[in-house]
């Protein structure tokens, strides 16, 4: 799927965005037909990168992200809460399910929600079903945050066999019960249980509350490997700042769909070249120092 994009890749490196004049019209026509191909499927799993996640042992993230629109797109958009500003604006929201592999970090999935998509949670336990059966990934640990520590996807995972640690928001309640009753002091830990059953250990460290479901593991290691849920925090930045994923201008969301697939992709070949920084590499090839044939990996784009 890849070898069509690499010509698109390239130019997102160095300009941000595509200049069609300076493609074959054989290139385009090839990349329309795959933007179609998008809007048939809820979730993107991106198959070359999923192939490297199977040879790369790792970290399953999963987050989302707003995308601002003023454009209509066509009557999807959603109104959005953007914290940053304490305001709304109109727009979807991207949910990527990004692997973490010894400081590498490239995404393997995502989906966009919109008025007609199905609800985050619903196109969430889709993702990590399809990520499981579909695309047999074994991730070592899923992290999110409080967003995504639902009981049913804890369920879905612990189901899996699948260890997991998510922040929990601290006006929950378990049975009833306020987590903070459960732990009333502002350090500690308990074992309970969700209302469906499955046992999970929770941890505080002041307001802040995570819930785990592995019992055996200490709280020191809970907490060390909840921080690196903060790699998917550095790539939307990344994302939005040397891949402009919010500058898609098209008034479809097959289309927006393939930018996001574009900066996908576009961010695996960055984070490839370890020991680079990111924002050195796209600095280098807007300046023309550097060209992207010379850090994006060819295997990606292999046909």
């Amino acid at each position: 799927m890849l070898s069509i994009l690499s010509a698109f890749v390239q130019q997102l490196l160095i300009i941000g965005r595509f200049k069609v004049s300076a493609l074959p019209g054989k290139l385009y026509r090839g990349i329309l037909t795959a933007a179609e191909q998008l809007s048939k499927e809820s979730i993107v799993l991106i198959p070359e990168l999923v192939e490297l996640a199977k040879k790369n042992p790792g970290r399953l993230i999963v987050d989302d992200t707003s995308n601002p629109k003023y454009a209509n797109l066509r009557g999807l958009s959603r109104k959005l809460f953007i914290p940053s500003t304490k305001g709304y604006c109109n727009g979807y929201r991207i949910l990527l399910f990004l692997w973490e592999s010894n400081g590498e970090r490239f995404p393997v999935a995502f989906a966009l929600w919109h008025k007609e998509s199905a609800p985050l949670l619903a196109l969430t336990l889709e993702g990590l079903s399809f990520l499981r059966n579909a695309a047999g990934l074994k991730p070592i640990l899923v992290l999110g945050d409080g967003a995504f520590g639902t009981e049913e996807i804890i369920k879905r995972l612990t189901d899996y066999g699948w260890p997991c640690i998510f922040r929990i928001k601290n006006n929950r309640k378990l049975k009833g019960e306020k987590i903070k009753q459960l732990i009333p002091r502002g350090y500690g830990k308990c074992s309970t249980k969700l209302d469906n059953g499955v046992s999970i250990k929770i941890i505080r460290r002041k307001q802040h509350f995570l819930q785990c479901n592995r019992m055996s593991w200490e709280a020191s290691k809970i907490r060390a490997e909840y921080a690196k849920r903060w790699a998917i925090e550095e790539v939307f930045r990344i994302l939005k700042s040397c891949l402009n994923l919010c500058g898609c201008q098209q008034h479809s969301m097959p289309r927006q769909g393939l930018h996001v697939l574009l900066c996908c992709v576009g961010l695996a070949c960055l984070e490839m070249n370890k020991g680079i920084s990111p924002y050195v590499l796209r600095y280098t090839s807007i300046s023309g120092e550097l060209t992207p044939e010379n850090f994006i990996p060819q295997e990606l784009f292999a046909a």
